[in-house]
């Protein structure tokens, strides 16, 4: 009762409308060149005009992006294409920079190997010096000990030759020569032994005080004797020590260890 009937005509009209369809769907599937030719519904025809309608900056270029294509023209920028290197031209460019750095390095090269000679000369004359500032320094400090010794063993001969010295003062300088002073000192020496004849005694070396003669009348340089023989010397000092006084051709003597 509730059921409507429905006519063989409706049926029919079912058939077209499952047709219409078909195409819709295929518009989704299929790029919009494949879209068959009969009229689209309404969303299909917006998605179709979406996808193959271009945009309205496409067909309608702005004037500057249009004079921009339009103002390159060939003649200038085909100059410019072919004076552009080739790869011939990169590798020899590359060829003649590599050759360049090479000839570099080999000066490089070759003042560091001089500098290395020459640091090599260095220290081979500075270890030639060491050394041989190391020898001098040994013969120095051997020939500084020899001196010290030398100069030890002066003075104690001095030391020693002077134990044989008699300085006698107030001796009149009137001797002509070594050998009439060495006589006068035989004569005195020979009173203060109370020797009755004259007796040889042996002088190493007879003067006077090494200092400038005085002008005449000033005090008589001081006569310095060294005898051979030490026992005579005391003898002689022991003897004047106990006479009161002795004197030579009436001058007053004095005689003192040098």
């Amino acid at each position: 009762m509730g059921k409507s009937n429905k006519t063989p005509g409706a049926q029919k009209t079912q058939g077209p409308d499952r047709a219409s369809d078909t195409p819709s769907l295929r518009r989704f599937l299929v790029g919009p060149l494949d879209l068959p030719a009969g009229p689209p519904d309404k969303m299909a025809a917006e998605e179709v005009r979406t996808q193959t309608d271009p945009e309205p900056s496409m067909l309608n270029p702005s004037p500057s992006h249009s004079e921009a294509n339009t103002s390159i023209d060939p003649a200038v920028w085909l100059p410019l294409l072919r004076n552009l290197p080739t790869k011939a031209d990169l590798k020899e460019a590359n060829t003649e920079l590599r050759s360049s750095i090479m000839a570099e390095l080999q000066h490089v090269r070759q003042d560091i190997q001089g500098l290395t000679h020459r640091v090599d000369i260095l220290e081979q004359g500075s270890d030639s010096l060491r050394l041989a500032q190391e020898v001098s320094t040994s013969v120095l400090q051997l020939r500084s000990t020899q001196l010290r010794n030398m100069a030890l063993h002066m003075a104690d001969l001095d030391n020693r030759g002077r134990r044989n010295n008699l300085r006698l003062r107030g001796l009149p300088e009137t001797e002509t020569s070594v050998d009439h002073l060495t006589g006068m000192l035989l004569s005195i020496f020979n009173t203060l032994l109370d020797r009755t004849e004259p007796s040889t005694i042996d002088f190493v070396r007879a003067h006077r005080a090494l200092r400038p003669k005085g002008p005449t009348g000033s005090t008589p340089r001081d006569v310095i004797c060294c005898l051979y023989d030490y026992g005579l010397k005391e003898d002689i000092l022991r003897k004047a020590r106990e006479a009161t006084h002795f004197s030579y051709e009436g001058t007053e003597l004095q005689l003192y260890p040098d």
